[in-house]
């Protein structure tokens, strides 16, 4: 029997920050390796863009991640 491949997968992540007295939404998009890369890895590297956008003194109010497919 044939072993399956593993097909990337594309999301869509929102995520809603907090500065200092400010509140900002980003979105984007992330390629991901199912059975490799975690939602923690994702998140981490989201959070991780986030801080170089808006520096690292910031809030994770909301965070969204969903197959990028309809």
């Amino acid at each position: 029997m044939a072993t399956p491949t593993i097909t990337d997968i594309t999301y869509h992540w929102i995520a809603t920050v907090r500065t200092r007295g400010d509140a900002r939404t980003s979105d984007g998009t992330i390629t991901v390796t199912p059975g490799h890369d975690t939602h923690a890895d994702i998140y981490n590297t989201v959070l991780n863009h986030l801080a170089d956008k808006h520096g690292t003194d910031i809030a994770i109010v909301f965070f969204s991640l969903t197959p990028n497919q309809l």
